[in-house]
């Protein structure tokens, strides 16, 4: 495990790697352990400001999915939703992590979910951040990159086209202050270096994967929080999802898209440290 430090705030992050599941992590602060789990081309060091926030109080963790950021790939033939969870599950139990709070984004969400149904008693609270958990709900233009065929060949298109946007993004540091062009340029310059074929295989298993049907048997405190400009997954279907979990609230965070935690950090932060203090 080597460390990274932030010296003009004190902050240090360790980075590590799970021997058991393969997946890549960083890793800051001590007390209750906060899981964050990004979405579809997503990486790890997208919670940068969110770890940073937490650490003086929580053990903060952070994972690359497999074939994003540090990560090697998915087994092939596996079904990627469930193996997954069982991945997060088995590097829970290698790291010892019990009593955690689960934060999932998108894809991460949905994920998210499955790991709080199938053991309720290792995850204690939950927060779905513009989590697809209905797929259903995501507008019918995103699934023409889950068409079997074309699907891949649009990725790549999109890729090239986007070159200078994940160039720019590049020389974009992890602290950058939020903001939405520079939050977007940071995350395609990092989706960029995901294979098409992963990005593919992620987004086809996420449409057939609706937990639709099993939302009223989350039994933890959960938080749903949804970006007000989000196109992805709008602020009515989140207060849909809301009422139909338990234990849930909701929370809106203005003048954000679909990445709250990088566009608006600071609001993001409030809400989520708010959450975990309140449901104690």
């Amino acid at each position: 495990m080597s460390t990274a430090d932030n010296a003009s705030e004190g902050f240090r992050l360790h980075t590590g790697n799970v021997a058991q599941t393969g997946l890549h992590y960083l890793s800051a602060g001590k007390g209750e352990p906060v899981v964050l789990l990004h979405g579809w081309g997503g990486f790890k060091e997208m919670w940068w400001g969110t770890m940073q926030a937490l650490s003086p109080s929580y053990r903060v963790i952070a994972f690359d999915w497999p074939g994003h950021g540090s990560s090697g790939p998915l087994e092939a033939g596996l079904p990627v939703l469930d193996a997954l969870a069982d991945l997060a599950l088995a590097s829970f139990a290698a790291l010892g992590l019990r009593g955690v709070t689960l934060v999932g984004h998108s894809l991460g969400g949905n994920v998210a979910v499955r790991v709080a149904l199938a053991r309720p008693d290792l995850v204690a609270r939950l927060a779905l951040i513009d989590a697809v958990v209905d797929p259903g709900h995501l507008p019918a233009t995103s699934w023409l990159l889950a068409h079997p065929s074309i699907g891949e060949r649009a990725l790549r298109f999109g890729r090239l086209i986007s070159w200078p946007l994940s160039r720019l993004g590049s020389r974009i540091p992890h602290d950058h202050g939020g903001g939405f062009l520079r939050s977007l340029a940071r995350r395609q310059s990092r989706m960029a270096l995901v294979e098409a074929s992963v990005l593919f295989a992620f987004l086809a298993a996420l449409r057939e994967g609706s937990l639709a049907d099993r939302l009223s048997e989350i039994a933890q405190p959960t938080l749903v929080l949804v970006g007000e400009r989000d196109p992805l997954i709008r602020p009515h279907q989140a207060r849909d999802l809301a009422r139909q979990i338990p234990h849930a609230q909701l929370c809106l965070v203005k003048r954000a898209y679909h990445c709250p935690m990088d566009e608006q950090p600071a609001a993001f932060n409030r809400a989520l440290i708010d959450f975990l203090s309140a449901s104690l």
